[in-house]
């Protein structure tokens, strides 16, 4: 399989921060971003290239969001790993989402360094 130009982002507040991940498409729009915190970049590589090896054991789930949108979590073992960056208006929209983030997230090539930022893309509080 070719390469498509999307690319695992790791993310951090600060460098002494946990660290995210997130998969970015090749014109830079977030596709999709993993739940969990980790210690450090290192830590963070290794749970995405376990998720990338492991990809079609992974279990995606389409749900409502709310009366007006839906999302997408992909699980692994029954506990969610990785969920839609944002809410979908209509749920073939929202299932093609979760295609698009199972398909490229195997092929994704992890960027090296890790982005710090204090802008809005942390969606969850630092446990």
């Amino acid at each position: 399989m070719t390469a498509s130009g999307c690319r695992i982002q790791l993310f951090a507040r600060t460098a002494m921060d946990p660290v995210r991940w997130r998969l970015l498409s090749s014109n830079n729009r977030e596709i999709g971003r993993g739940v969990d915190f980790y210690p450090d970049a290192e830590c963070c590589r290794i749970a995405v290239k376990n998720l990338q090896a492991g990809v079609e054991e992974l279990e995606g789930v389409v749900r409502r969001a709310d009366a007006h949108t839906w999302s997408w979590q992909v699980l692994a073992e029954g506990r969610p790993v990785a969920t839609a960056s944002h809410g979908y208006d209509r749920q073939i929209r929202c299932a093609r989402g979760l295609v698009q983030f199972r398909d490229e997230l195997h092929i994704a090539v992890i960027a090296p360094e890790v982005m710090t930022s204090h802008a809005r893309r942390w969606g969850g509080s630092v446990a």
